[in-house]
């Protein structure tokens, strides 16, 4: 679940939230990979097969949507949707994530980065590898809300 708690850190970096603000819930069927609970209770889920080629291409396309290749979301083919609580005992990782947004500056890039040392370790080909992290500046660790002049300057 280490994943989970790199979203937490973006959820906070990414949509200026307070760390107390940001709930992880298990989801089974990975069938929802997001929600957010709006002021007046109601919650907004964006929902789609487990298949990463749909963020990719989103990502890849913002703000068009472009086709992902993956398989539609059957909705009769679905049996349920279910939730639980993290279990913090057998992911530990998790509580990390509220730990280092509580620490010192740069602490959540100390968390990230055993995480990218072994990406090889998981990859399912010998050529695979993570996003590059040459970068000719120091990362910024402050919300884009925090910045005028773009994302994250």
């Amino acid at each position: 679940m280490m994943n989970k708690a790199l979203e937490v850190i973006e959820a906070h970096w990414l949509f200026g939230l307070e760390p107390a603000r940001i709930r992880v819930v298990v989801h089974p069927q990975s069938i929802i990979h997001s929600m957010v609970v709006c002021r007046d209770g109601s919650v907004l889920a964006q929902l789609g097969t487990p298949d990463m080629r749909v963020p990719i291409a989103f990502g890849l396309s913002f703000p068009e949507r472009i086709e992902s290749g993956a398989a539609r979301l059957d909705f009769d083919a679905l049996a349920a949707l279910t939730f639980e609580a993290p279990d913090r005992r057998r992911f530990p990782g998790l509580q990390l994530a509220w730990d280092t947004l509580q620490a010192a500056p740069g602490a959540t890039a100390v968390l990230n980065g055993p995480t990218r040392k072994r990406w090889p370790r998981f990859s399912t080909t010998a050529s695979a590898s993570p996003p590059s992290t040459k970068s000719t500046r120091a990362p910024s660790m402050r919300s884009p809300r925090a910045s005028a002049g773009g994302f994250g300057r």
